[in-house]
């Protein structure tokens, strides 16, 4: 008997690394309750300045929130974190009854803007990331070959 997965195609199937020890980035179990917590902690403050603040104002403080939450993230989850964000923009500061509500044109750039930094952040990090392990490793390559 053959097995049920051996007429299965292996194009779509997503190869992770294990994590590596030293990979300072959050887990991504763990991105979640961060991004609620800094974004709706966020919210509240940008909420308390008044309404007399630009909407671009408001963007500018959640893009900050967004992109350095980002920063310790995959790029995968930082769209969960952009999301996020915006949904805590959208239902605490401009609808400041927390309801959500859609604001047209203005709310799809506060959603482009915040995918935009969260997902260039988590992409910087992400390559960041990979150029040290990579530099680590040639370095131990050549020094176990110094001393072979």
């Amino acid at each position: 008997m053959l097995p049920l997965t051996h007429g299965r195609s292996r194009a779509f199937v997503v190869h992770r690394r294990p994590l590596s020890p030293t990979d300072p980035r959050l887990p991504d179990a763990f991105v979640g309750i961060v991004a609620f917590g800094v974004t709706l902690g966020v919210a509240v403050a940008i909420a308390s300045a008044g309404k007399g603040l630009h909407w671009g104002t408001q963007l500018a403080v959640m893009a900050v929130a967004v992109g350095l939450v980002c920063w310790w993230c995959r790029p995968l989850t930082s769209l969960f974190v952009a999301l996020c964000g915006w949904l805590m923009l959208n239902g605490l500061v401009v609808h400041a009854d927390g309801q959500l509500g859609w604001s047209g044109r203005q709310d799809v750039v506060r959603i482009g803007v915040l995918v935009a930094i969260g997902f260039a952040m988590a992409l910087a990090r992400s390559l960041e990331v990979e150029r040290h392990e990579l530099a680590v490793r040639t370095t131990s390559e050549l020094q176990g070959d110094h001393h072979a």
